[in-house]
């Protein structure tokens, strides 16, 4: 039960990171030529319920907080990757740079398909983890969806 309220708990807030990602682009004014200023003030953000985590567990008092230095790097490397896709985002949905704007409901299923995509093959060919006919299908008609919304966004 905590891991499907987890599951839905983490589907919502990525719905708003990329609902509110899109809300705050619209808020870009013609006259910008970046918008990298609401990519920090959102990345710093991100603290926020880490600290309040951390800050709960803490006084809790029993919990170990040593990892390994490898979890770190790939955390670090997590985060990389997360602050390069929010810059590009905010680009994306502001049009700065482009001929338009690109819609929500068009960029974010082509967006979080292609990550399933990608995710998917990663996690076989260099996690080693099970990959069978049901992962496959679910793969092949979510790929499908993207590939339809991309085709005909209207």
């Amino acid at each position: 039960m905590l891991t499907i309220l987890l599951l839905a708990l983490i589907t919502f807030c990525y719905a708003g990171y990329n609902l509110f990602i899109k809300i705050s682009a619209s808020h870009v004014p013609e006259s910008a030529t970046t918008t990298v200023l609401a990519t920090f003030v959102m990345q710093s953000m991100t603290l926020v319920p880490t600290l309040a985590l951390f800050s709960v567990l803490k006084l809790q008092g029993g919990h170990v907080f040593k990892l390994d230095p490898s979890a770190f790097l790939w955390a670090a490397i997590a985060g990389v990757s997360i602050g390069a896709a929010e810059v590009a985002y905010y680009y994306l949905f502001s049009g700065i740079g482009q001929a338009r704007v690109i819609e929500a409901n068009v960029a974010v299923p082509i967006i979080v398909g292609g990550t399933v995509g990608v995710v998917v093959l990663a996690s076989a060919l260099l996690l080693k983890e099970a990959f069978g006919w049901p992962q496959m299908v679910g793969t092949a008609l979510i790929m499908g969806g993207v590939f339809m919304t991309f085709l005909f966004p209207k």
